[in-house]
Formats: C-alpha cells, sequence, structure tokens
C-alpha cells in the first residue's frame, strides 16, 4: 500500500451514481477517523432526504460516509435503506465502529484489537442474540440467519489476511500519518491509552463504583502474558448484534460459550440482510468495568482496516447480484425505509437467564 495517503482535501463534485461503497459509521466518534482517512473530500452539490454524508475518496473508490444520531439496529436498518436509496451505484458496504470483545484462552482479544465479523463453518458472520429463545439449563438457541459478507469482500479480507500474517500490516503507519495530518485527533483519545490501561476481570467479579476501575480489587484481575508491543492484534469469527448494551462478564461467557462469539455490538443486524462486512475496534470487554477510555482509539483502528482494505481492492463491477436484490427489496417497501426488523424474542435475558443477578445493560 502506497505510504502517501490522505493526500488531497481538494473538493471534486460527483453525481450520486459514481459513488460505489457506502461506508456506516454509527457514532460520531467513530466516523472522525474514517473521515480524517479519506484521500480526498468531495462537495455535496445534490439533496438527499434523510441520512447525513461526507463524500471522498479511498484508493480507487469513491466513498458515502453515513453517520447516525442514535444507536441500535433498526437506526443502523434506516440509514442503510436511505443511503442505498440515495446512492443507486453501490457495490457493497462496511459497518465500522467499537464493540465489546469476548477474549478466550484460544483467542486473546485485548482493548485496541480489531474483529472481523466472519462466517465460521457453517454459522454466519453475525448472530442477532436477542432474537433467540431462552430455555431450561440456560441454554440459548438463535432463530434466523443473517446474510454473510458478499463473496467479493471475503476474497479481499482473506488477501488481507494473509499480508497481516506476514507481519506487513499497515494499520499502525495510517493511524501515524492520521495523526500527523491531524493532531488535534491525539488531544481526542485517538491514541493508544497505554497498556496499564488494558485490564481484564474475573467475569463474576462486578465493578465497584465509580467513573473508572481505581477502586476494584486487583486480586480479580486475569494475568494476561504481555504482548511485544501495542500493535492492533485482528481476529475473525462471529459477532453479536443487540439492541442492549452488554455491562455483565457472566453474561458474556455464556454467550461466547454457546454462540461462539469474538465480539457483540449494537448495531451488525441491522444491515445484514445488505450484506455489509463488520469491521470492530476493541473499546471494553463487554462487561460492568466497560468505560468510554478506549472508545477513540478503537473507532480509529476500526477505521484504519478499512482504510487498508479498500487501498488493496480493485474496482469491481458494479450492481453485483446481492445489492441489486437489496435494492429491488428496499423499492418494494417505498425506497425510503426498511421494513422494520422482527426483534422480539420469547424470553430477552430476563433474569434468570444466564445469572442469577441478571445481566446489566445501559
Amino acid at each position: 500500500m502506497s505510504s502517501n495517503i490522505m493526500k488531497s482535501s481538494g473538493k471534486t463534485a460527483l453525481r450520486p451514481e459514481e459513488y460505489t461503497i457506502a461506508c456506516i459509521c454509527p457514532l460520531a466518534i467513530e466516523s472522525a477517523p474514517l473521515e480524517a482517512l479519506l484521500d480526498r473530500t468531495h462537495l455535496q452539490t445534490f439533496w438527499t432526504g434523510y441520512n447525513s454524508y461526507t463524500l471522498g475518496e479511498i484508493g480507487p473508490h469513491n466513498v458515502v460516509v453515513a453517520t447516525m444520531p442514535e444507536t441500535g439496529n433498526y437506526k443502523v436498518a434506516s440509514v442503510a435503506a436511505n443511503l442505498m436509496n440515495d446512492f443507486k451505484s453501490i457495490e457493497f458496504g462496511l459497518l465500522i465502529g467499537i464493540g465489546g470483545g469476548l477474549p478466550s484462552e484460544d483467542d486473546d482479544i485485548r482493548l485496541g484489537d480489531i474483529v472481523i465479523g466472519l462466517p465460521e463453518n457453517d454459522d454466519c458472520a453475525v448472530v442477532q442474540f436477542d432474537r433467540g429463545k431462552s430455555y431450561p439449563g440456560d441454554q440459548f438457541e438463535r432463530t434466523g440467519f443473517l446474510n454473510n459478507p458478499p463473496r467479493v469482500i471475503l476474497r479481499a479480507v482473506h488477501q488481507l489476511r494473509v499480508r497481516h500474517g506476514h507481519g506487513s500490516s499497515a494499520i499502525s503507519m495510517i493511524l501515524e500519518q492520521m495523526i500527523k495530518k491531524f493532531p488535534l485527533m491525539m488531544d481526542n483519545g485517538y491514541t493508544y491509552p497505554g497498556r496499564a490501561r488494558d485490564v481484564l476481570f474475573r467475569p463474576d467479579y462486578a465493578h465497584e463504583p465509580g467513573p473508572t476501575c481505581a477502586r476494584c480489587d486487583e486480586s480479580y484481575i486475569v494475568k494476561r502474558d504481555s504482548r511485544p508491543d501495542h500493535h492492533p492484534r485482528i481476529h475473525y469469527g462471529i459477532i453479536g448484534s443487540s439492541n442492549m448494551v452488554i455491562k455483565d462478564g457472566m453474561l458474556r461467557e455464556e454467550l461466547k460459550r454457546q454462540l461462539r462469539l469474538r465480539c457483540v455490538d449494537m448495531e451488525a443486524a441491522g444491515v445484514a440482510d445488505l450484506q455489509f462486512l463488520t469491521i470492530r475496534g476493541i473499546s471494553d470487554y463487554a462487561d460492568s468495568h466497560k468505560n468510554k477510555e478506549w472508545q477513540p482509539y478503537a473507532a480509529a483502528v476500526a477505521a484504519a482496516y478499512a482504510r487498508d482494505l479498500l487501498s488493496m481492492l480493485p474496482p469491481v463491477p458494479q450492481q453485483n447480484e446481492s445489492v441489486s436484490q437489496a435494492r429491488s427489496h428496499l423499492a418494494g417497501h417505498g425506497g425510503k425505509e426498511i421494513p422494520k426488523i422482527e426483534m422480539k424474542a420469547e424470553k430477552i435475558f430476563h433474569q434468570s437467564t444466564f445469572s442469577s443477578s441478571g445481566p446489566m445493560y445501559f
């Protein structure tokens, strides 16, 4: 990849049909690094009815960055539907942002790492776990299957995975150049917070009252081997999506054990029918110790991965079958808003599910 990223902010004006890549960043803290990583930004000279967009280029691609004022699968579904109605040549999309990591002995996920939503064996890349049914014995069953990313993206992810396996990841360099061009982003937390700030507590130990973990008992900290550097590691697997913020270590362990999740978020299921790739920077461990300290950096590493992926991906033919089918589906519902996603579960994590104390949510 060329080291000359973010070459210019020269204002070019293009037609809506010239944009081929959709990037949805649900929060402003998530869209800021991606917008900073655009090679060029474009003027928007046409009217769009519902969403707020930033237009620009990454590599050979004209990119639409869409943000939303609220999180949740319903909100993302509406943003995605409106985006595809406004930009009718979109080939595929990326959902970029932060998520909660589910570390295990086999997958040493840490704060600031990246999780890519990919299918495993016969499973899909995204599980909407609050659509499941709870059964006696703390068993949990998923209902429904969510679309996987398109093949062109899966091939590109595989190629990038091989390159990263050779130790040639460009993510740290991308972040360094972003800060060099936008130094104020350092003051806003978009740099590595430090290894000492990455603390994983036992799942059965609840957070002590207070904005930080200063009052938490250090004897409950999980001991992990030190890494030789702070470069983000990239993990691949199933992402769990819910309309609820998970803040329960025991629930995290059950979701990991039963559904083999690597990460949880609040938006991925909202675009599942449109075949987006989900990219998550890990900002917490989905437990009661969750706070916002790592969110800017986690958003930055997710944006850097997206840039690395798009920079190596050549232009692909427009109107691939999956997107054309999705657009036809949306057009059948007025073309402006996606049909309301069924989110009703027979039992959604009530007090008897998974732990005696019950899960904790915002």
